[in-house]
């Protein structure tokens, strides 16, 4: 599998809905083979960075980000 894009989301989308994209998006980079962990690990610490998203996003975008810099192969 080659380059993987996948859209933010419209502009206007609703920001949890961004937020999930981002997390979403960063499994996916970590999953391709060979794994693309440094556009993973940039789209899991966007989501932490964000002041005003959820901390239920924020938690699962820690755990995959802590997961992929201990084994990116284990995400």
């Amino acid at each position: 599998m080659g380059s993987l894009t996948i859209p933010d989301g419209p502009p206007g989308a609703p920001h949890d809905l961004r937020c999930l994209v981002l997390v979403s998006r960063g499994l996916a980079f970590s999953r391709l083979e060979p794994p693309q962990s440094d556009k993973a690990i940039a789209d899991f610490k966007a989501v932490i960075n964000m002041s005003d998203a959820r901390h239920n996003i924020k938690a699962y975008a820690l755990m995959a980000l802590m997961l992929e810099e201990s084994d990116p192969e284990s995400v």
